[in-house]
């Protein structure tokens, strides 16, 4: 009957919540046990307060999960006495991060896949954005004067300095 139903329905809005819940605490914890481990200040994200409401249903679960994984991290890197902050995020996963193109456009996403059309760098998309992501945080903190010495950011493959520039982690195998 429509009871049954109803409860069917219900546990199992439940039972992915319980999960969301579960997976967005794993994902944060791993983010600042990986932070502390490289000695990391600051965790950098995208800030995606600004966004328009204007989006599927999907997008906006996405929007919130992200949001609700932001508010973990932030919380559990407070007691670790790491600071996180956000930088806009327009075009990060378009734009090439290698420093000496830096061209833009759509075209060079395909889902996983980022391939310059100007340079032919191929990335993943997502490693692309954090590159830019880091790039631009560090040219934000040069033009806004907040001090401090930090000139370049740590990703697991090497380090991006101010300009953009890559330096990759030499194997040591």
């Amino acid at each position: 009957g429509t009871r049954s139903a109803h409860l069917t329905i219900q546990s199992i809005g439940d039972r992915f919540a319980n999960w969301s819940e579960n997976y967005l605490h794993h994902v944060s914890k791993e983010v600042v046990t990986e932070a502390v481990a490289h000695g990391c200040e600051t965790i950098i994200l995208e800030d995606l307060e600004n966004l328009r409401e204007r989006m599927s249903d999907l997008s906006k679960f996405q929007q919130w999960a992200f949001r609700e994984l932001s508010r973990k991290i932030t919380y559990k890197a407070k007691s670790d006495g790491i600071t996180v902050e956000g930088v806009n995020p327009a075009y990060t996963s378009q734009q090439c991060s290698h420093s000496e193109c830096g061209f833009t456009h759509e075209d060079n996403r395909d889902g996983d896949e980022f391939v310059c059309q100007k340079c032919g760098k191929e990335l993943h998309s997502d490693y692309n954005a954090a590159r830019n992501i880091a790039a631009r945080y560090l040219q934000n903190r040069r033009k806004s004067g907040s001090g401090g010495a930090t000139n370049h950011l740590a990703l697991k493959s090497g380090t991006v300095n101010g300009s953009g520039d890559f330096t990759p982690t030499v194997s040591r195998g």
